[in-house]
């Protein structure tokens, strides 16, 4: 298989688990700035640790501070928040389509603020992609339309904007990414940082594995 394919294959299905994922976590009521926070822990822990052995040596770039303020709210707090908020409101069928709706935003988005060309191959390859979720979940979103509110589906729509935000402006602040230790390492320090007084204060502060639970687990998988 091409490693490109198979990169984006993997991302895919990383970027798919998130709601699942949360939605665990919901579940054995984890608070959502301590999931975030700790999440944020072990993938500095995970990639420090690679850096490490790899020998790279660069852990936090101030040049790229913009980057990681930026990111760090539109690519992983707000998101992850929504997916909170409607973690118990909306079924993953659901949400598994608004999200594909992303690729498309962005396409669009590149047109008018990237001055990227439209190619009539990309535009139908994302078209089938989204088609084919629909076709996936289809039976499932006749059962639950009548049971949801429509102002739950109008606010999911926030996620795919918001990543759509992200994507087209990240492009700019940086155009190269020569160092994806240092961009993770950083960008997830900031969420850290962030999200760790907006815990205490709350106080939603929570220490994972003290006692057991599978949504502890679900934080060391997304992490992962």
């Amino acid at each position: 298989m091409n490693k490109t394919l198979f990169l984006v294959l993997i991302a895919g299905l990383c970027g798919g688990s998130i709601y699942p994922l949360i939605k665990i976590a919901d579940t054995y009521d984890i608070p959502k700035f301590s999931y975030i926070f700790w999440e944020s822990i072990f993938v500095v822990i995970l990639f420090s640790l690679s850096s490490f052995i790899s020998k790279n040596g660069q852990y936090f770039q101030k040049a790229k501070i913009k980057y990681y303020n930026f990111c760090a709210l539109t690519n992983i707090i707000i998101p992850q928040l929504l997916f909170f908020v409607v973690a118990s409101k909306v079924p993953a069928s659901i949400i598994s389509v608004i999200i594909v709706i992303t690729p498309f935003l962005v396409y669009l988005s590149s047109y008018f603020f990237l001055k990227e060309k439209l190619v009539i191959r990309k535009i139908i390859g994302v078209l089938l992609g989204f088609v084919g979720i629909l076709i996936l979940f289809l039976p499932e979103l006749k059962q639950e339309n009548g049971l949801l509110a429509w102002y739950w589906i109008l606010f999911s729509l926030l996620i795919p904007l918001d990543y759509t935000i992200n994507r087209i402006y990240a492009t700019k602040l940086i155009d190269k990414i020569d160092d994806p230790y240092s961009l993770s390492i950083g960008l997830f320090t900031i969420v850290a940082i962030i999200s760790l007084p907006i815990s205490l204060i709350s106080e939603e502060f929570y220490v994972p594995f003290k006692s057991f639970s599978y949504g502890d687990l679900t934080i060391l998988a997304h992490a992962v």
